[in-house]
């Protein structure tokens, strides 16, 4: 079995993010007119506990720590660290976060990876987070459901289905056409209808449904993100982590914060933007905080 890599590598690069490169990076930066960055996070500890993993956890280690420097002066040190779940907020999964065992085949995971990536160690040597490269940089498009279903709604209720149909009508109606490389955000108004509840996580949430699959497959994404916990509405089937995450190999992030992009969007009616997010460097990770970024 292959040791835990050292460093993020491009030659390691598996899934969509190895079919594209600098053409697609540049194209992205292009998207970016006003330079108005809008963050894509969630913050560390939100929600906490974060569906059963580990809650955020912050350690002063030195605080307001004096240490001599001269005769006459000193210098002042604080210092803290965290303890966090990678996909305890804004995240991404990594192409080992999710398999299907299924009779007939060893495979597992994405192109066909069998079990022994994830055990009996505890890490993944070829799916792990690192294997999406050191970032993504790419144009990105906001296919703002909630306000494309109008009635004055500020977010999806329950568990709407959002369906092939509804998705390309989104994106016709706010004049979006995704391209090659593009990163495709959907937003539900997940995280308004939470506050609406108190903070509370439902138990039934909107979002991708079945029907949408083979559509983004076509659409030859990097990436693809949600407001969401899962993209697909739940209670969940696993489609979209079936058909893409597994079948694809597209990297899959799981609630973002988008109501901020989609009043921007809103606004001026543009709906593309640079999109940045750079995974942290844990190699053989099965996700990552997103430290996403939209710059338009």
């Amino acid at each position: 079995m292959s040791a835990v890599p050292s460093q993020f590598d491009s030659s390691r690069r598996r899934g969509s993010p190895a079919r594209f490169g600098p053409d697609n990076v540049l194209r992205g930066l292009k998207a970016s007119k006003t330079g108005e960055v809008i963050s894509l996070n969630l913050p560390l500890d939100d929600p906490n506990p974060p569906f059963g993993r580990g809650p955020f956890r912050r350690h002063v280690r030195l605080h307001n720590q004096v240490r001599p420097l001269d005769g006459t002066r000193m210098v002042l040190i604080n210092d803290d660290e965290i303890s966090i779940a990678l996909q305890g907020s804004s995240q991404w999964d990594s192409l080992a976060h999710f398999g299907v065992i299924q009779p007939g085949t060893s495979g597992v995971y994405f192109d066909g990876v069998p079990l022994s990536e994830t055990y009996p160690q505890n890490y993944a040597p070829n799916l792990g987070i690192d294997a999406f490269g050191p970032g993504f940089v790419a144009r990105g498009v906001l296919a703002d459901v909630v306000g494309w279903a109008g009635e004055g709604r500020e977010f999806l209720e329950g568990d709407y289905r959002i369906d092939r149909n509804k998705l390309e009508r989104c994106l016709a109606d706010q004049g979006s056409v995704v391209e090659p490389g593009d990163i495709l955000l959907i937003y539900t108004g997940f995280q308004k209808r939470r506050a609406l509840l108190g903070g509370v996580y439902p138990p039934d949430t909107a979002g991708l449904d079945a029907s949408t699959v083979d559509l983004l497959v076509g659409m030859n994404l990097l990436a693809l993100a949600s407001d969401n916990p899962a993209i697909e509405a739940t209670p969940t089937d696993y489609a979209i982590h079936i058909g893409l995450l597994v079948g694809e190999g597209l990297p899959l992030g799981e609630l973002w914060a988008l109501d901020e992009l989609a009043a921007a969007c809103r606004q001026d009616g543009r709906y593309d933007f640079l999109l940045v997010s750079v995974p942290l460097n844990v190699p053989g990770a099965f996700g990552s905080t997103a430290n996403a970024i939209a710059i338009r």
